[in-house]
């Protein structure tokens, strides 16, 4: 007998983490796996490693995003004028590459009302 796999288990290797500015006030958000969280990217600058807190981990990918989405979204961004953040997008986006218009609109549905 011969099965065939129909359904692949995404891997739960992905995290979502905060840099912090001295005072202890997160101003990045991310989504990233392996050492992301503590290599420099985006423009911003890197915190010394005692500034970087890993918010959640053992995410799937599209668990990270909509995390990552949640916590933005929650904290608020700067060039927008919603809140303390340094990030230029909402999220959803990242080395993985972007997150395809269906994948964003699952994420949306599930955060509505939250």
């Amino acid at each position: 007998m011969t099965y065939v796999l129909t359904h692949v288990i995404p891997e739960p290797i992905y995290y979502t983490y905060a840099w912090l500015t001295e005072e202890g006030i997160p101003y990045y958000v991310g989504k990233g796996k392996d050492d992301r969280a503590w290599a420099g990217h985006c423009g911003h600058t890197l915190p010394q490693k005692e500034r970087i807190i890993i918010l959640k981990s053992g995410l799937t990918e599209f668990d990270a995003y909509k995390h990552e989405m949640f916590v933005i979204d929650a904290l608020g961004r700067k060039d927008l004028g919603t809140g303390i953040l340094d990030n230029h997008s909402n999220g959803g986006e990242g080395v993985s590459g972007p997150m395809s218009a269906e994948g964003r609109a699952k994420i949306s549905k599930a955060m509505t009302g939250k």
